[in-house]
């Protein structure tokens, strides 16, 4: 759904983003409530918009449903049965590693995570969880993970650090943000972070309190690029929402999903199985191109080639959509212009293809 227009069959059922900020603005005058928090979630269905949870202290307590009208439990992170051949209990959570969010079970013994396995209970996921969840009880108890402050006792590349105590480590930093601050000016430092977590909002609160306006919270690097990038070039950011149930082909191009995002993956690999034609472009032979009817090798940085080629075909043969581009399209004869300059021979060349 963008702008109250349904884009997706499957979203037929949903509402917009404001209906359920008017459910939650309701909830709290009903119930006198002021110190909440609302959490924007991922549908866990196709993910292509948000359903709302509404938080009171660490609860959860009412969920504005997506669509398929999937609610969170109140007992999340609650232990959801016991596994005797492990003798373990069992938790039912998500992977954080990544967006995804799959739907992951931890086995905990004496306090301590002894496995991690995907939910095969799961509507979504169906038990996939890729190599890096899967590695997550490792990443967690690592020897080489860094849980306690290190100060480097050598210079750059020695690599000779020692632990110090944490009030030695917020000092330290104090210093050196005054330090810099008096020789060059607070405009001088910038603050980042890593992929956007939930942990982000203490990190631009420091921001806040440090009068820094110069931040990056990651997702200008990562998230924001492709969703202005998809919403610029199609007018929707539910490229990466296909339906893979109904389509005929597949174009996979400069990614391998069956290792990487294993939800996409299953998805592909099951409209395979159902007869579903599946193109990769890719310089690499991975397991995506090893499952594909077409394996494009293409030269490494030659995408570009490729794509103005395709479109020189699609156009001078007059394979697209007339009524959709007379209505929808800007600049298209600009891009026939373009694309005469990308003849298949020429195409060939640059691309080794």
């Amino acid at each position: 759904m963008s702008n109250g227009k349904i884009l997706c069959k499957r979203c037929k059922k949903s509402f917009i983003s404001i209906d359920n900020y008017k459910k939650i603005v309701n909830i709290i005058k009903e119930n006198n409530l002021y110190q909440f928090q609302v959490y924007y979630s991922l549908c866990p269905i196709c993910r292509p918009r948000y359903f709302s949870e509404f938080m009171v202290g660490n609860e959860l307590d009412k969920v504005v449903p997506c669509h398929h009208g999937i609610k969170r439990r109140k007992e999340v992170f609650a232990p959801v049965k016991k596994d005797n051949r492990l003798g373990t209990i069992v938790y039912k959570t998500e992977c954080f590693i990544c967006n995804q969010g799959c739907d992951a079970l931890v086995h905990v013994k004496n306090g301590q995570v002894v496995l991690v396995e995907g939910d095969s209970s799961s509507p979504i996921t169906k038990g996939i969880l890729c190599c890096k969840g899967l590695a997550s009880k490792d990443l967690l108890y690592h020897p080489d993970r860094i849980i306690y402050p290190m100060k480097r006792i050598g210079g750059r590349g020695e690599d000779r650090w020692k632990r110090i105590e944490w009030d030695e480590a917020l000092d330290t930093i104090v210093e050196n943000l005054k330090a810099v601050e008096e020789k060059y000016g607070r405009d001088s430092i910038v603050l980042t972070t890593g992929t956007n977590r939930g942990w982000v909002r203490y990190f631009l609160r420091f921001a806040n309190a440090y009068g820094k306006q110069w931040i990056g919270p990651g997702i200008a690097q990562c998230f924001y690029p492709r969703m202005t990038g998809q919403i610029l070039v199609t007018g929707s950011n539910a490229l990466e929402n296909p339906h893979y149930d109904e389509t005929k082909c597949m174009l996979i191009w400069g990614c391998n999903p069956t290792n990487t995002w294993p939800v996409k993956g299953m998805g592909m690999m099951e409209a395979r199985s159902r007869g579903s034609k599946m193109i990769v472009v890719d310089p690499f032979f991975t397991e995506a191109a090893s499952k594909a009817d077409i394996w494009l090798q293409i030269r490494p940085g030659t995408d570009a080639a490729l794509a103005l080629g395709m479109l020189n075909i699609i156009i001078n043969e007059e394979l697209y959509d007339k009524e959709f581009v007379k209505r929808w399209c800007f600049g298209f004869e600009e891009l026939r212009a373009r694309v005469q300059e990308y003849p298949i021979e020429r195409v060939e060349e640059i691309t080794w293809v």
